[in-house]
């Protein structure tokens, strides 16, 4: 038997991301409704979640760690939702939950190592042109 729901999806403010992860973007829930007005929250099989985003979003995330998180009640963590696929040349991941809930997607942060520029400058009173030769 099939019947028909409502779903609804929107923007929230959740509990914040692990150490060394970002989200992207902002967190969202899904919620749905049967036809009486009583909410459901799973599912018999689960549902495909298609998440597109733009190169830009990814700034300062490893977009190759990008997953969809859903946040546990119970646990009180975030959890991976697999199975999932990640395609980074189309920018698109996509999920199979099994339930509704707040989800957030969030990949590593990305660290960039700046090495210092080393320069010897002339000691005071010497002239610039004997710290660095002409040649």
């Amino acid at each position: 038997m099939t019947e028909t729901i409502t779903v609804t999806v929107g923007l929230t403010e959740s509990q914040p991301a692990p150490v060394n992860f970002s989200f992207l973007g902002q967190t969202f829930f899904v919620e749905a409704w049967n036809a009486v007005g009583q909410p459901v929250f799973d599912f018999i099989q689960p549902f495909t979640l298609t998440i597109r985003y733009a190169d830009a979003d990814v700034f300062g995330i490893d977009e190759n760690t990008l997953r969809l998180y859903y946040w546990d009640i119970n646990d009180e963590k975030w959890l991976e939702v697999i199975p999932f696929v990640l395609d980074t040349q189309s920018n698109t991941l996509i999920v199979w939950p099994d339930h509704l809930t707040t989800f957030g997607m969030m990949g590593e942060d990305r660290y960039w190592l700046y090495l210092p520029y080393a320069v010897n400058l002339p000691s005071p009173g010497e002239r610039l042109s004997r710290a660095f030769p002409r040649r």
